[in-house]
């Protein structure tokens, strides 16, 4: 009986997946879009579970099958879904037709506290809660906010003076320490004569931020069907909600006892509380910036900026130890911006433009996110290919083969950041260089993390040089994450200069 009864459901289920194969197929078929995957869908979705291939190699793959498509449709169990790679197209998707797009995709349940941030809402409350949010990364508040920086780059340095001969050190790891600390410390701020490499939250914010099996099963639950996702009640963060709460909650409270100003997190909150709610005269769409509402903010600037941060900073240094004659030319505009400070100013860094190319090119070769993800709201057309788009759609834009693809950046494998000079970069299409994403979901903090990436290359390579053994190594990647992270024999070492 059991035996007759699971024979039953396998054939339910390889029936399931030949009916949905099939439609899938058939439906784009009529849009004139070629589909990517045969009609045993089950058999194609087992590819991106539990093939030894990261989904940014899957997605490179399919972007290069298709090199004359502007679309391509993959699979999906209850949406359709398109992968859009022509730059009109991504255009469209992203700015020139973003009230249509505006969706991430995702859900998350109410009962999930840290995860009702900017990066999960969506609609009329996402865009509040980006208003009041965006004048934390103004220039004049990022500004007055480096000195935070600074302080977390020279904590850095001291650390790692203490520790740069430690040979099982990975060098990931090491940076992952100064880019928890720069957020952490811009979060709750900074007191003088501590060092923000020893903060008591740092352990829990490099544990949140590290990818776990459990983290990657519920992103591919929710990015195959967010309905499922929110049915089951999952929760993405509840493990660190009494923790990160409590200490949010005792950051404001101190703030507002002691009155000062040190143009962090902090500030915008305890503003935020004193003004009661916030309110959205074109929508009236009105939040309470509750204790629970302010930490789920601070929670998604910690863990949407720690990795791409160290990324960036670990794919330019990895780079650099191959490219000693870059490096060294780098390095004398950072001893010509210090002179004789031990310090480097805001506007001094912002106009250093080697750095900035190096910065880039690292971001354009291991971006922090290997594609973008949104979901049609309402009816729309792809102007390349006259592609229409229905109400449900999953959009796919694959970052990581656009920024490989020889068209716009010809040798892609090779770093040169002389590709970001104006004149190369006004030689290229929009969106080409994606590495925060794009139009009206742009990451909200990404000059944030280019000044944290800016100024601890600064301080890094101002006293060290990077060497790796083998200058031909080409640097990979961990397959079993979503986000983008080198493997773990992925090292260079750091060598004290003598200036």
């Amino acid at each position: 009986m059991i035996l007759s009864i699971i024979f039953l459901i396998v054939i339910l289920v390889i029936t399931f997946s030949f009916l949905i194969g099939s439609y899938t197929e058939s439906y784009w078929a009529k849009r004139n879009v070629k589909y990517h995957g045969g009609k045993n869908i089950i058999a194609t979705f087992s590819e991106f579970l539990f093939s030894n291939r990261g989904i940014f190699d899957i997605f490179g793959d399919i972007y290069k099958q298709y090199p004359d498509d502007p679309a391509v449709a993959t699979p999906s169990l209850l949406r359709p879904a398109l992968f859009v790679k022509h730059p009109e197209n991504i255009q469209h998707v992203l700015t020139d037709n973003f009230k249509n797009f505006y969706h991430r995709g995702v859900e998350v349940n109410d009962n999930d506290l840290l995860a009702k941030n900017v990066l999960f809402l969506s609609g009329s409350r996402w865009k509040l809660m980006r208003q009041k949010m965006t004048p934390l990364f103004t220039s004049a508040k990022l500004k007055n906010m480096h000195y935070i920086i600074d302080k977390c780059a020279q904590d850095y340095i001291v650390y790692l003076k203490e520790h740069f001969d430690d040979k099982d050190a990975n060098a990931f790891e090491t940076l992952s320490i100064y880019s928890c600390a720069s957020i952490l410390a811009s979060i709750f701020g900074i007191n003088s004569g501590e060092s923000t490499v020893d903060s008591p939250f740092l352990q829990m914010a490099k544990h949140a931020t590290k990818p776990t099996l459990k983290a990657n099963l519920k992103f591919i639950l929710m990015a195959l069907s967010p309905t499922l996702f929110k049915k089951l009640g999952l929760k993405f963060f509840g493990e660190y909600e009494k923790e990160f709460i409590g200490a949010i909650s005792q950051v404001i409270r101190k703030r507002e006892r002691e009155n000062v100003k040190k143009h962090d997190f902090a500030d915008i909150a305890v503003s935020l509380q004193k003004e009661g709610k916030m309110k959205d005269e074109s929508t009236g769409c009105e939040i309470d910036p509750t204790d629970d509402v302010l930490a789920a903010q601070a929670f998604f600037f910690l863990i949407a900026g720690v990795d791409p941060v160290t990324m960036g900073m670990f794919g330019a240094l990895f780079e650099l130890a191959k490219r000693p004659d870059i490096q060294k030319r780098l390095q004398e505009e950072i001893d010509n911006a210090f002179e004789n400070n031990t310090e480097i100013g805001y506007d001094v860094i912002s106009k250093m433009e080697c750095l900035t190319k190096v910065v880039n090119e690292s971001l354009r070769m291991h971006p922090p996110i290997s594609m973008l993800t949104r979901q049609c709201m309402d009816e729309s057309v792809l102007p390349v290919g006259n592609i229409r788009v229905s109400k449900g759609t999953k959009v796919d834009i694959p970052i990581m083969a656009i920024h490989h693809d020889p068209q716009y950046y010809p040798d892609p494998d090779v770093f040169d950041p002389e590709r970001f000079s104006a004149e190369n970069k006004n030689s290229r299409p929009n969106m080409t260089f994606m590495p925060f994403g794009e139009g009206g979901r742009l990451c909200i903090g990404q000059r944030f993390a280019h000044l944290q990436m800016k100024t601890g290359l600064a301080y890094v390579l101002r006293h060290f040089n990077v060497k790796v053994d083998d200058v031909t190594q080409k640097l990979t990647y961990l397959k079993s994450t979503l986000i983008i992270r080198p493997t773990t024999d992925m090292n260079f070492t750091f060598v004290p200069r003598n200036k």
